[in-house]
């Protein structure tokens, strides 16, 4: 809610607390508490673009995509789109970056 009225410091500290549930419940292993906690990482690497703290929306797209290609490992078809944006996302921060 909060992200979608930009306000983005009331987001940011929402999402990180969700993120630290996430990581909580995904030490269960199961796709769904992984799949969210991959969302989670996706918002707060972009919050942080957006409110140009680059090296943390770098640190946390990557966690997604790592989590994004397990995701893509058990089900190519579910997960491609969640891929491509992810990568997508962290293309648009490794361009800030001057990163390859």
């Amino acid at each position: 809610m909060f992200y979608e009225m930009n306000q983005l410091s009331e987001a940011g500290n929402d999402f990180e607390k969700v993120h630290s549930l996430y990581l909580d419940l995904v030490a269960d292993s199961t796709e769904g508490y992984l799949y969210k906690l991959s969302k989670t990482q996706n918002n707060l690497g972009n919050l942080y673009r957006r409110t140009r703290r680059y090296e943390e929306a770098e640190s946390y797209m990557l966690k997604s995509l790592q989590n994004t290609e397990k995701l893509y490992a058990l089900n190519p078809n579910k997960y491609l789109f969640d891929l491509a944006s992810t990568r997508n996302n962290l293309g648009l921060i490794f361009k800030v970056l001057k990163k390859k």
